[in-house]
């Protein structure tokens, strides 16, 4: 071990003038074996320009000079160091004007403590060859023609603190094309970069870690990633103010840890897969804003792994999170995506699968989430709320989409808290809420064909249009349990065709307008409802404006609704009402309305229409067929059954009419032309006539009936040319 004074700012070699310059020093130590020292006993701060690189073959340690910071400067056409195969430790020195300020070969173990590397033509540090160390700490790189620092190394471990990269001509760091390298950064800025911060660029599976770190207002990307099978980790990182993105990866099969980051102000994106492919991104606690282009994009190669956790999407310039790419696995985990310039999340490529748990996406400029033209997306959504949303809480738009919800909330949206536009979707949602729209809160528009939707215990609640509302056609919704109340329009409009609607165990109540309507553009739909409730709505229960439905009831509740418990007011209608009550409606229990209701078939069994303000039941509309078993007709505020249409057929069967207000069953005096036929039925105690007819021109039959107790006679004919035919009565009233 050796220790030399340098005391001269020159760069000669001379033995016999009495000094020691620095390439004295540098060579006479590279012939000694072992770890030698050089100090600098310069009276004050000073400059050595070199002449040609500094070329050191063996250990040596460089103290900092007690006079200040020493300048090691060159023409820029050499490396102002070389090493190679020697452990070099030194501090206090700045290097500039160097074609690189400090060069390696292979094993050089270089400790940087305290320095400067400025304006050197090429990097402050180029490392090439395998098997190199790189310390730095408290040291500068800055304005160096192309990189900070430049990694064409293998096998080398780097580790950098306290240290800042800025305003370098391309990268402030970058690994050019080292493989399997273990990097460390604590602590470090890089900022005003003429390209990234950091460029990880051709070689691959290195070991990257990033930790209390900055990445500010560089020329591209805060950082980059081209190469591939890497493992990078960000700890504690903030990227901001970046011309592109803040982070972007380009690679193939690289994993990425980021934890309580901040990506923020960027040009770009926040975070940015643009050419790669198959990377596993994980983010923790990390805040994706106020960027220029999306908070994360998903552009260029798919399968990719993606999981947010704890994560912050908000007041990026378009969409919150991007996807442009196939075969994404993307998980979304108590996480907020909120106040976007355009979706909070955008899908516009195939095949993907999202799991979105303990979210909220909410008060984005379009929809919360938006399924492009793209097919074989699958969504897993659960716990989650989408608010506030300009456009709908959740859009599709594209084909062959599977969306599963569970426990999610979609409310105050601008337009639907859910929204089908595509094809063959496949939608399944339960025990959720869609309330509080500014339109629907369930929409199938008519573009939409073909679509599957299943939805279970499930609340559609105080929406400014309706509650749910089908525009499109062969679409086939079951929905089971569901809650339709305190919509603005209807709680359930049909006005597509070709549809099939399953509706059970459901309540569709106090909306506005009426509980259930097939509207008058709704054409080949078929209708099942069991078990379920129409009551309170502002319209009818049940309206069908619409021609060639069918329409089937079993075990239903139609009752105090502010006009008919079920209205037909459309055509070539099918309607099958089994073991149902439509009791205590603004009007009466079923009408055909005049003059749409024409040419309908109605089959009604075993079925109660009671204490309805009009009549229990009401035909003003021509040319129907109605079929009666076992109904019971009682106790409304007008007749029974009224007919005021023409050349209608009524066929009844074991029914009673009885305590009705005015008539059992009456013929007004517009009706006419109607074949009415009567069997083994019962007209009891109404305050008028049993049967009465006062229109023309009909055929009625009363066969095996009973008539008592009624205020008037048990059977009227006021009417003309009345063909009335009566057989074994039973209860008849004398004539007065």
């Amino acid at each position: 071990m050796a220790i030399f004074n340098v005391n001269s700012f020159s760069d000669v070699v001379s033995a016999t003038d009495g000094l020691l310059t620095l390439r004295e020093a540098v060579n006479a130590a590279n012939t000694l074996p072992g770890l030698d020292t050089i100090n600098f006993r310069t009276s004050s701060p000073g400059q050595i320009n070199l002449t040609q690189s500094l070329v050191i073959t063996d250990n040596l340690t460089l103290n900092k000079p007690q006079s200040g910071q020493l300048i090691i400067s060159g023409d820029s056409s050499f490396d102002l160091f070389s090493i190679s195969n020697a452990k070099v430790s030194l501090q206090g020195l700045t290097f500039t004007k160097g074609l690189n300020g400090i060069r390696t070969g292979d094993n050089a173990n270089l400790t940087v403590k305290h320095s400067q590397f400025l304006n050197n033509a090429r990097d402050g540090i180029s490392l090439s060859g395998t098997g190199n160390t790189l310390a730095v700490s408290y040291s500068s790189f800055k304005t160096n023609g192309r990189d900070g620092i430049d990694l064409a190394a293998n096998d080398s471990t780097l580790t950098i603190n306290n240290s800042s990269f800025t305003k370098n001509g391309i990268e402030g760091f970058q690994i050019s094309r080292g493989r399997n390298n273990t990097l460390s950064f604590r602590a470090v800025d890089f900022s005003e970069n003429g390209n990234d911060g950091i460029n990880v660029d051709l070689g691959g599976d290195n070991r990257i870690n990033i930790s209390d770190a900055s990445f500010h207002n560089n020329t591209s990307d805060g950082f980059d990633v081209n190469s591939s099978r890497n493992t990078i980790t960000f700890s504690r990182v903030e990227s901001s103010g970046n011309r592109d993105d803040g982070i972007e990866i380009d690679g193939i099969v690289n994993t990425v840890t980021i934890t309580d980051t901040t990506l923020t102000n960027n040009g770009g994106s926040g975070f940015e897969i643009d050419r790669g492919a198959t990377n596993k991104i994980s983010f923790n606690r990390v805040a994706f804003t106020h960027n220029g282009a999306d908070g994360i994009t998903i552009i260029g190669g798919g399968g990719n792994e993606i999981t947010l956790r704890d994560a912050s999407v908000q007041n990026n310039i378009n969409n919150g999170f991007n996807v442009l790419t196939s075969d994404n696995k993307i998980t979304l985990d108590r996480s907020g995506i909120r106040r976007n310039g355009g979706n909070g999340l955008a899908v516009e490529s195939s095949d993907n699968t999202f799991t979105i748990g303990n979210t909220t996406i909410a008060h984005n400029t379009f929809d919360g989430v938006s399924v492009g033209l793209a097919s074989g997306n699958r969504f897993d959504v659960s716990n989650t709320t989408f608010q506030n949303n300009r456009a709908s809480g959740f859009k599709i738009l594209g084909s062959d989409t599977l969306v599963s919800w569970k426990k999610v909330t979609s409310k105050e949206n601008a337009i639907a808290g859910f929204e089908i536009k595509g094809d063959f979707n496949l939608v399944t949602i339960l025990d959720s809420t869609l309330n509080n729209n500014l339109d629907d809160g369930f929409n199938i528009d008519f573009t939409a064909e073909s679509n599957t939707v299943t939805i279970k215990n499930t609340k559609f609640q105080g929406n400014k249009g309706d509650g749910f509302d089908i525009f499109g056609s062969n679409n086939r919704v079951a929905l089971t349990n569901i809650t339709a109340t305190d919509n603005h329009e209807e709680g359930l409009e049909l006005d597509g065709t070709s549809n099939t609607i399953l509706l059970t165990g459901s309540n569709l109540s106090q909306n506005l307008g009426d509980g259930f309507d097939i509207d008058a553009s709704a054409t080949g739909n078929r209708v099942f409802v069991s078990h379920t409730k129409f009551r309170n709505n502002g319209g009818d229960g049940f309206d069908i404006l619409g021609y060639d439905n069918l329409v089937v009831w079993n075990n239903v509740t139609a009752s105090d609704n502010r006009e008919a418990g079920f209205e037909i007011d459309g055509v070539f209608n099918t309607i099958s009402i089994a073991d149902s009550t439509l009791n205590n409606n603004g009007d009466s229990g079923f009408s055909i309305d005049a003059p749409g209701g024409a040419f309908n078939n109605v089959s009604i069994s075993n079925t109660k229409l009671q204490n309805n303000a009009n009549d229990g039941f009401a035909l003003l509309g021509d040319l129907n067929a109605i079929f009666l078993t076992g109904v019971q007709a009682t106790r409304n505020q007008n007749n029974g059954f009224e007919i005021d249409g023409a050349l209608n057929e009524v066929t009844i069967t074991d029914s009673s009419f009885n305590q009705n207000v005015a008539n059992g069953f009456q013929i007004v005096a517009i009706g006419s032309e109607n074949i009415v036929q009567v069997t083994d039925s019962k007209f009891q105690n109404n305050r008028k006539d049993g049967l009465g007819i006062l229109g023309n021109t009909n055929q009625v039959t009363v066969v095996a009936s009973h008539f008592s107790r009624n205020s008037g006679l048990a059977i009227a004919n006021t009417g003309t040319d009345n063909r009335v035919t009566l057989s074994s009565l039973t209860g008849i009233r004398p004539t007065p």
